[in-house]
């Protein structure tokens, strides 16, 4: 059988089990519960609005005491919102716990635990309403109309790093994933967006993005999640087939080499996966384009980072299903990448943008963002260069893998297809 032969009948195979459809139902869930749920075309900011959105830019001046008097309200209620794995959490100190968290309150701010309580937002007072900004961070909201209580403020002889510091405690003391974490006190004092940053942005989008970039990033944000799990259990499903079937021994017996074999298996996996998406993609630059009209978008877009941003990721996910599956004849590969895929998403649902690092999903949860793109473009590519390589690595440790077992060894069954073969010789 030739290796085009080969390749085609375990494309059949992948298309039309199960997995992979179920794989496609999950990418058409994201793609219009989070993509396309709040797709808007790209609006130039005029001059003279209420607001352009959040910025950068941290005053803090603002985010100390804000931060302060959010901490002193959940003190005094003993109730303390939290995300440790991106879901809400409510945390309950215990007698010592809370004992501690009024010493570092106090060391904050220079005050007793008697005028913490007497400062403490009365009920109503809220962190981002409970609920993660856009950028991971917490937005401080007072309800309008209600009167609030004066301000705390750092204590004197505080630098900025002690209060980072000590806000650093109180987040372990928390179990972590808290608003008072060192990454997310920027959030208690974001400034606002101005009129001319708004404007350069627009136009980053439009002549740098050539319109549909923009939407191509967000794009790869949402389908990267679902996407770095599932062809694991596609590609296992694949590798588990023969056995269930009791066909393993006819298919080591083929006289095709077994990086052949494994390869034309892999190269299927990734040919239907990626198949899949880049249907996906060519329908959403025709959906982008017809809602920006009056915009020249790119045709292309969508395509080149669907190959450069979610490809590697497939490859590493697909090569994790495969080779885990050929050496524990075992569904286990499902569930080490799904552990592996659960602590990369939420550990970084703090950073949804421009913190691309080393993380198995970068995210960049924004439409738009040109400028994080850029200054992180190197960082980018290497990423996906790793998970590119390291997703080809594990398919030939596969091939070694699957090599050894016709030979005879890991529990495969080598004598008997010596026997079979020289049986089929023998027949000719």
């Amino acid at each position: 059988m030739s290796g085009w032969s080969l390749f085609t009948k375990e494309c059949r195979r992948v298309v039309t089990g199960l997995p992979f459809w179920l794989l496609v139902a999950a990418l058409l869930a994201f793609l219009s519960t989070q993509f396309m749920a709040g797709l808007k075309p790209l609006e130039e900011p005029q001059p003279g609005l209420a607001s352009y959105g959040a910025s950068d830019r941290v005053d803090w001046e603002k985010a100390v005491p804000a931060a302060l008097q959010s901490l002193a309200g959940e003190y005094g209620e003993n109730r303390y919102k939290t995300y440790p794995f991106g879901f809400v959490k409510t945390v309950r100190l215990k007698e010592e716990g809370r004992e501690r968290m009024g010493e570092l309150l106090s060391e904050l701010t220079g005050r007793s635990e008697e005028e913490l309580a007497a400062a403490a937002q009365p009920a109503g007072f809220a962190v981002g309403g409970g609920e993660r900004q856009p950028d991971g961070s917490f937005a401080v909201q007072v309800p309008q109309g209600e009167e609030t209580a004066p301000s705390l403020t750092l204590a004197p002889g505080l630098a900025r790093e002690d209060f980072v510091r000590l806000m650093g405690e109180a987040d372990e003391l928390l179990g972590g994933g808290s608003s008072y974490a060192a990454e997310k006190l920027a959030g208690f004092g974001r400034e606002p967006l101005r009129y001319e940053e708004a404007l350069e942005q627009y136009r980053q989008m439009v002549e740098e993005d050539r319109v549909t970039g923009a939407y191509a990033r967000l794009f790869c944000d949402y389908m990267g999640i679902p996407l770095a799990v599932l062809p694991a259990f596609v590609a296992a499903a694949l590798w588990l087939k023969d056995r269930r079937a009791g066909a393993r021994e006819a298919v080591w017996s083929r006289r095709v080499s077994s990086l052949a074999l494994t390869a034309a298996r892999f190269g299927a996996v990734i040919a239907a996966v990626m198949g899949a998406v880049l249907v996906l993609a060519g329908w959403m630059t025709a959906v982008v384009l017809a809602k920006n009209g009056d915009l020249s978008g790119s045709l292309t877009a969508f395509f080149s980072y669907s190959l450069g941003w979610l490809l590697p990721g497939v490859l590493v996910s697909a090569g994790v299903g495969a080779f885990l599956t050929e050496c524990t004849d075992t569904p286990i590969a499902i569930f080490v990448q799904g552990a592996w895929w659960y602590l990369s998403l939420f550990a970084g649902a703090g950073d949804l943008v421009g913190g691309y690092g080393w993380s198995l999903l970068i995210r960049h949860n924004r439409l738009g963002g040109y400028a994080e793109y850029r200054a992180g473009l190197v960082q980018i590519a290497a990423n996906r260069l790793v998970y590119a390589l390291a997703g080809l690595l594990l398919m030939l440790l596969t091939g070694l893998v699957l090599e050894q077992k016709r030979r005879g060894r890991f529990g495969g069954m080598g004598k008997a297809l010596r026997v079979h073969r020289r049986c089929q010789r023998a027949a000719v």
